[in-house]
């Protein structure tokens, strides 16, 4: 969403109707994919974000379905080359996700975490762009990202992102800023992912994908602290639970943990 957005030259994030501003795109943006993960479900993502929004131009959006190895400084070349071949300039490279990035590296050990760091720099440098690394919690979200405490060192700006299912075909996304580098925390912003039909299969069943709206923002004394994964872990189970069971103190209590 945020890719194609800078690709049509608009605020990120906007929503007019709620007189929500976004974030300004000085100019249209050129961006590379590198997906290591649901290559094939990226067109369709494309393709029920133009339609939803009216957009009928190609982009200049390019997606790259095969994850070089970061650790290998050859793949690493190669993946600089195939997006100057393909764009010429780029203004974001988006690696999708930093598992697959660092296959042979291990990162929990910060050697090994810094190996990966360097090689984005060295595609940050090297193409003059952007670098956004998408990285996992671990199996306690509470706890932050996955690895060594040098890859969140290390980067500008990072965003931890948690999703919870309203209803069939809707979800409310709720992103928060973690760390801003020579300035205040961001506030949260929440967006609505929702089903967009974009055909059907030979079967006749509907073809589906979904994207992003953004909502007006929650509004919490602080942001980026304890208190707001807690509270943030609260209003998930309070949604999932909703009218299926009577929800005590207790049984919340319980659940979160």
């Amino acid at each position: 969403d945020q890719a194609l957005w800078g690709c049509v030259g608009q605020p990120w994030g906007a929503n007019e109707q709620l007189g929500v501003e976004g974030f300004e795109v000085a100019r249209p943006l050129r961006a590379a994919y590198v997906a290591g993960e649901g290559a094939r479900g990226i067109k369709r993502r494309v393709r029920a974000w133009k339609e939803r929004h009216g957009v009928t131009e190609a982009l200049p959006l390019l997606v790259i379905p095969v994850m070089p190895r970061f650790a290998n400084e050859a793949d690493v070349g190669k993946l600089i080359c195939t997006i100057e071949a393909h764009l010429g300039t780029v203004d974001l490279v988006i690696v999708d996700t930093a598992m697959r990035a660092a296959s042979g590296l291990n990162l929990n050990l910060p050697a090994d975490s810094q190996v990966l760091v360097d090689a984005c720099d060295r595609v940050r440098r090297e193409l003059h762009c952007s670098v956004t690394l998408v990285h996992h919690t671990g199996k306690d979200p509470g706890r932050g990202h996955l690895g060594a405490e040098n890859l969140i060192a290390a980067v500008d700006s990072a965003d931890e992102v948690t999703a919870a299912v309203v209803e069939p075909g809707r979800r409310e996304i709720i992103i928060v800023n973690k760390k801003t580098k020579d300035d205040e925390l961001r506030r949260p912003l929440r967006m609505e992912a929702s089903r967009q039909v974009i055909g059907l299969d030979d079967k006749g069943r509907p073809v589906t994908s979904l994207v992003l709206g953004r909502m007006l923002d929650p509004d919490p004394k602080e942001t980026g602290n304890e208190s707001d994964t807690l509270l943030n872990l609260a209003l998930t189970v309070i949604r999932e639970h909703n009218h299926v069971a009577p929800l005590t103190e207790n049984v919340l209590a319980s659940t979160m943990a």
